[in-house]
């Protein structure tokens, strides 16, 4: 969620204007060109009511090829992202092959020996053809795309509404065994460090770049999170490290409240609740697993990227595009099997959920596992890593730039450790005394928001890569700088 509704607007903006200059012939034309000049024609999957969808990245075009033969068309938006959508497809595809069933990967067991002994199962639909060669100066949309094979089924985040929340236990039991089976190949995929897979020459690495929906979100902003990310790469450009990508994500996380426009009356809670979260992270964290192992994970794996049959049973995981390897500590279950995130952070409704349906997923997944492995690798973890809201901590690291941190302050942490928030004003004001530099910020951030308000611009440089102007005062500016260097040293001292 874009913290400037005017960012929002011009980003939606930009977004329907790229989609208007897609030529619809033109890729008819481009899926003909890769089926051997076979005719094509849309066509409106039963699911959908049109031949054309997009969401948050990209845009998907359902194409009939000849008489029997069906795909997708994908093409980046690339008013949405902040890398360019060669990069995006390269990461993607590289990320997909891993993972592709039938994929010859013996090539990566020289890197890496646990991961591809065998291979997985994981649904995805199958790669047909793709360009990633796009010149950022073209402004030919049609430049970087992907072409896949259509699957008829039907997304998870609309079987969900014909369920309704009150059987989604019962009916979701139906659909445990082909989730577990997709989790427990994840899990199982280990490799040296932390970062997105990509190629280089004909092998697989783990480049140290991360990017998420969060951190492409943060960058538009123009937030700078990949310097941020660079401060704690190691000597050799790798991360290897689970405290130090912890430090980063809670880094990340006060990056986007010290750019953020002021809440006015709310920024000393807001960073008073950082502070809180970060230090029950330290408590979180197991010493155990500080060197790994670091494990595949989707980075967006919600219901509208799933698509179920008839029985509920998963037959397609879409959309790679922010997958990532990360430390396994931070590898949980998805948290929509029952509830919304608002209302598992409340410890009760947490307990109760980790003692009933947790509890019958994780049962399948023992099963499945010592069918698959024949061992309880990912099962015992999760029996661990669930306790003392564990999975909320997890979440909310990876997902920094909305409201989830504060939600597990909010449901979870006052509650259960401090008896609830009829003290919070008298401890938020004592947090500010014993932390004067933090009591700056918070000034700081208060006259910022009178300088300059709103006035935070974007301007589209090249092929979906963006560039920031300001219009901010000099006044402005000097209190930015101010705010950088102060919330630095805050986060230090805290870490």
């Amino acid at each position: 969620m874009f913290t400037s509704n005017s960012l929002q607007s011009q980003e939606s903006a930009n977004r329907d204007k790229f989609i208007k200059s897609i030529s619809e012939s033109a890729i008819l034309r481009l899926a003909s060109a890769h089926h051997h000049l076979a005719p094509c024609s849309f066509f409106t999957p039963r699911s959908r009511d049109s031949y054309v969808a997009w969401g948050s990245f990209n845009v998907c075009y359902f194409v009939q090829v000849g008489s029997e033969d069906r795909c997708v068309v994908r093409i980046p938006l690339r008013p949405c992202l902040a890398v360019d959508p060669q990069s995006k497809i390269e990461f993607e595809i590289a990320a997909m092959k891993c993972v592709f069933p039938t994929l010859r990967r013996t090539h990566l067991t020289r890197l890496f020996p646990r991961t591809v002994m065998t291979s997985t199962t994981i649904p995805i639909p199958r790669i047909r053809a793709y360009s990633s060669s796009a010149d950022n100066s073209s402004n030919d949309p049609l430049s970087a795309y992907m072409i896949v094979d259509f699957v008829d089924g039907k997304p998870l985040s609309i079987a969900l509404k014909e369920i309704g929340v009150e059987d989604r236990p019962d009916k979701l039991s139906g659909m445990f065994g082909s989730l577990a089976d997709i989790l427990i190949q994840l899990r199982h995929l280990e490799f040296p460090s932390i970062g997105r897979l990509r190629y280089q020459s004909d092998d697989i690495i783990v480049d140290a770049s991360l990017m998420s929906i969060d951190i492409n979100e943060q960058a538009l902003e123009g937030y700078r999170p990949l310097e941020v990310q660079a401060s704690f790469l190691d000597q050799n450009n790798t991360l290897k490290s689970t405290k130090k990508y912890t430090d980063m994500l809670l880094r990340l996380a006060h990056n986007d409240f010290l750019n953020k426009q002021a809440e006015e009356g709310a920024n000393a809670e807001i960073l008073y609740h950082l502070h809180l979260f970060s230090d029950h992270c330290k408590r979180w964290l197991d010493p155990n697993m500080e060197k790994g192992p670091f494990v595949l994970v989707h980075g967006d794996l919600e219901p509208h990227n799933i698509l179920v049959d008839g029985n509920m049973s998963i037959i397609a995981v879409l959309d790679w595009e922010w997958s990532r390897v990360i430390p396994a500590q931070f590898f949980h279950p998805p948290l929509w099997l029952e509830f919304t995130f608002q209302h598992l952070v409340i410890p009760a409704v947490y307990d109760t959920h980790m003692n009933t349906t947790f509890k019958r997923f994780l049962e399948t997944v023992s099963e499945r596992e010592a069918a698959l492995y024949g061992d309880q690798l990912l099962t015992a973890e999760w029996s661990r890593l669930s306790q003392n809201g564990g999975f909320l901590f997890a979440h909310a690291l990876e997902n920094w730039a909305g409201s989830d941190i504060d939600d597990v302050v909010y449901g979870y942490i006052h509650p259960k450790y401090y008896g609830g928030t009829e003290d919070l004003p008298g401890r938020v004001q004592a947090y500010l005394v014993e932390n004067p530099l933090a009591a700056s910020v918070i000034d700081a951030k208060e006259r910022r928001s009178t300088t300059h308000g709103d006035n935070l611009q974007r301007r589209k440089m090249s092929a979906g890569r963006q560039l920031f102007t300001s219009t901010h005062s000099a006044s402005a500016i000097a209190i930015g700088s101010f705010l950088a260097g102060v919330s630095f040293f805050i986060w230090k001292r805290i870490h």
